[in-house]
């Protein structure tokens, strides 16, 4: 199982398109070089004779999808028809397959109706039931749950096993350190470093080609540098290894176990949801009796496994959803009786897939619509789409097309189109989404110029590490109700509960956990037990 790890734009995709000949036959562009797959000249066999040996998952499921057909079922089926196999082996294989990555349910719905996180499974599975020799998969994972992701690395790895070839482009370098049996490091185009997995990321040219160190590692780097650990010692990639190397230190003070409680501000609510019930159509409720108060200045991510109600809820906020039963207020008006418009000045969704709401020729006038139809000045307009274009690093792409730049900036477009119109909600759903180290770092950034300012923001993000960093208060939605809800330390330390609702731990938490540290949300409060005494407060 290869790796591809780098910052987005390095060339992994494109290595990827190569290595299943979709380069050259498919993408158009200047090719030198030769390339073999299965002993055939790559450039000299038709993609037709390729693809039975190599498959390619796309990074975007909707690449994948055929798009002709009306059910799950019939979309696995539709590789295996061209490739001619008998109708019982069919079966057979997609039977299994949809056993394998639980997505048995999913077979006989549209796969146009499905989640962004479904139709990724189902990407991954239209492949995988061809049984290529050599798999390839690019960002395979972006869009799942921990749940569904773990999933997809332990097939893969169960299928290296039995003989596959495995190559993997991601920024999940947690996976790649478990799963991954050798890593290459892309960076403008070229081959940096080709190694092991604690070769290649604990490199200290790592960070330099835009890629960041696992947690485990970086927690390490800064406990040698503190005196914690022994300078001279390995770095590790894993929690295991982390672990391994902190029982050898001695906490200076004992852990304490917060408790969770709801949070309660003596502001007056910013958003209210009053005994929220939601149905789509002829499917049973999504939401179910929901009560949540939520002050101005918060910062709140919403966790939770794909499904469970998330993008419902706050679909609610600006008037996309309107509650089945009960109330939404944003500040002292229901949202029942306000119009999407004038919620819109108050209330800013940046959606999971920005290619939802860009529609503009140049990025600069993609800013720049939202603020005319707010009635601004040519002058504010002006001012604030370049303020917005700087804080997220899309100055020098102003003049481009959102649509000839790669998702991820696409997803900072969409930040930028809604940081610029200065709402005091922010609602974002998966802001990391295919982001790199150098492009999280930018909405890091803005994200805590947005605290500053007073914005209220909502996080919804299977990126627990990010939603750690960023969020006062975390939000657990399960089965369509709250299940948790407070302090962001205090709802980590309910680990079990977390992981039967699909929720990753953040790496942080993780170790301190295993150190018997408890539910800790940041590398500086881990390290705080073993610099500071115990009359200190963390």
């Amino acid at each position: 199982m290869v790796a591809i790890a780098g910052c987005n734009d390095s060339g992994k995709s494109t290595l990827c398109y190569a290595l299943t000949g979709f380069v050259p036959h498919f993408f158009q562009g200047k090719l030198e070089g030769d390339g073999w797959l299965a002993g055939k000249r790559i450039a000299d066999t038709p993609l037709a004779e390729l693809a039975p040996t190599a498959g390619l998952v796309f990074q975007s499921p909707a690449n994948q999808l055929s798009h002709t057909k009306s059910t799950v079922y019939e979309e696995l089926a539709f590789g295996l028809e061209n490739l001619g196999i008998p109708r019982a082996e069919m079966r057979d294989r997609i039977d299994s397959l949809l056993h394998a990555l639980n997505i048995a349910d999913l077979a006989p719905r549209s796969p146009l109706t499905l989640s962004g996180g479904e139709q990724q499974r189902v990407a991954i599975a239209s492949i995988l039931v061809m049984q290529p020799k050599i798999l390839v998969l690019d960002e395979p994972t972006t869009q799942l749950d921990p749940q569904g992701a773990e999933s997809i690395f332990a097939l893969l790895s169960q299928l290296r096993q039995q003989g596959t070839t495995i190559v993997v482009a991601t920024h999940d370098l947690e996976a790649i350190a478990h799963h991954a049996t050798r890593v290459l490091l892309l960076h403008d185009g070229q081959l940096r470093r080709d190694g092991t997995p604690q070769e290649v990321l604990t490199d200290e040219g790592l960070e330099t080609c835009g890629v960041a160190y696992t947690t485990y590692t970086q927690v390490a780097k800064q406990a040698q540098s503190a005196g914690i650990l022994p300078a001279h010692q390995p770095l590790p990639v894993t929690l295991e290894g982390a672990i391994a190397q902190f029982q050898s230190a001695k906490p200076r003070r004992q852990p304490t176990t917060p408790i969770v409680t709801k949070p309660i501000s003596e502001k007056t609510p910013l958003i209210r949801f009053e005994s929220v019930t939601f149905s789509y159509p002829h499917q049973p409720p999504v939401l179910q009796g929901i009560d949540l108060a939520i002050a101005p200045g918060e910062q709140v991510g919403l966790l939770g496994r794909n499904g469970v109600g998330k993008t419902t809820l706050v679909k609610h906020l600006n008037g996309l959803l309107r509650p089945t039963e009960g109330k939404v207020w944003i500040g002292d008006r229901p949202t029942q009786r306000t119009t999407k418009a004038q919620l819109a000045r108050q209330v800013g969704y940046v959606f999971q897939n920005p290619n939802d709401q860009l529609f503009c020729s140049t990025i600069a006038a993609e800013v720049a619509f939202g603020l005319r139809n707010l009635g601004l000045s040519k002058a504010a307009i002006a001012k604030q789409t370049h303020e917005a274009l700087d804080l997220l690093g899309l100055s020098e792409f102003a003049d481009s097309n959102p649509y000839d730049l790669s998702l991820p900036w696409r997803k900072l477009i969409a930040c930028a189109c809604v940081f610029a119109m200065q709402p005091a909600i922010i609602v974002l759903d998966e802001p990391t989404l295919g982001l790199d180290q150098r492009q999280t770092q930018r909405l890091s950034a803005a994200l805590a110029q947005l605290r500053q300012q007073g914005t209220t923001l909502l996080l919804i993000s299977h990126d627990s590490d990010f939603v750690g960093r960023h969020c006062d208060r975390l939000i657990l939605l399960q089965n369509g109700k709250i299940r948790l809800d407070g302090s962001v330390p205090a709802v980590l330390s309910h680990a079990e509960v977390l992981t039967d609702a699909g929720v990753r731990l953040p790496q942080v938490t993780l170790l301190g956990m295993g150190l018997g540290l408890g539910a800790i949300a940041s590398s500086d409060a881990l390290l705080a037990y073993y610099t500071q005494p115990s009359d200190e407060p963390l």
